[in-house]
């Protein structure tokens, strides 16, 4: 088993440091191009977080985010760690239980909207988005950048510092939560914000005890895109729907078998996890 202390060998009020430092580069990189571009025409594009010019641009700013990020983890490393390491430390992994983690944990969050899913079934609204700008950042940039992160850079880094994995699962997602909150500057309403600021922080949990139960980023990944494509449940739409006998048992049920397969789809044993076991 290994211990991340060793790999990364840094106080635990360093880690604090700088995983908020990590936190405040990927949101800070939204807003990069506030200062390389001046026209009020081109300002105007920018605020609108749905023009693609300014959705490919910020697909450069995040991944420079996520590039500063691995410089910080193996600057943070030391010195007699290895790049595969490093990397392996981060969940960024190859080996053979690559597919089981890409599937067991994804299974285990799909029961969570066991719900919403049938609700889509019985509309006939399930299918494959069409693959567009909008369809790479909701279900790849966004989730693989903010996944590597929130969960491969600040996870280790915190736990590394000497914080428990409980702590680890409830506190760091913090993190993640307050990232969203930028969006009060681009004018969404606070109460909308502090919503969300709840909803990702509790998604965050989820995120990270799959990152730690399972030791692969890929885990946490396709959970964050699944979760990006479903949405928020709607709760009042499946209370009204006249097949709601059926949608919302569902609902209870996908819940219940969300917290009692969960740790068996996440055994640490079944994806060779001997650093956060």
């Amino acid at each position: 088993m290994w211990e991340l202390g060793t790999v990364f060998p840094i106080p635990y009020w360093l880690s604090i440091v700088i995983c908020t430092f990590l936190a405040g580069a990927y949101v800070g990189s939204i807003y990069l191009w506030n200062v390389v571009y001046r026209s009020e025409k081109e300002r105007r594009r920018l605020g609108n977080r749905d023009d693609p010019w300014t959705i490919r641009r910020r697909f450069a700013s995040v991944g420079l985010a996520c590039a500063v990020g691995l410089g910080v983890m193996f600057l943070a490393a030391g010195p007699q760690v290895s790049m595969g390491d490093v990397l392996w430390a981060m969940g960024i992994r190859t080996d053979a239980t690559v597919l089981l983690a890409a599937t067991l944990p994804l299974a285990s969050v799909m029961l969570l909207f066991a719900g919403p899913l049938l609700h889509l079934v019985l509309d006939g609204d399930l299918q494959l988005p069409d693959f567009d700008v909008y369809c790479a950042r909701n279900l790849l940039v966004c989730p693989l950048t903010e996944e590597f992160v929130f969960r491969a850079c600040v996870v280790p880094l915190f736990l590394a510092g000497g914080a428990s994995r409980t702590t680890a699962v409830y506190a760091s997602p913090l993190f993640f939560g307050l990232a969203h909150l930028h969006h009060v500057l681009a004018g969404k309403p606070v109460v909308m914000c502090l919503f969300q600021l709840l909803y990702t922080t509790v998604f965050g949990w989820i995120s990270t005890y799959l990152f730690i139960r399972t030791g692969h980023l890929i885990a946490p990944f396709v959970a964050h895109a699944f979760c990006n494509y479903m949405g928020f449940p709607d709760f009042a739409g499946g209370y009204r729907h006249d097949k709601r006998l059926l949608i919302l048992p569902a609902y209870v049920l996908g819940l219940a078998g969300f917290f009692l397969l969960t740790p068996y789809l996440t055994l640490p044993g079944l994806y060779d996890n001997d650093v956060y076991s």
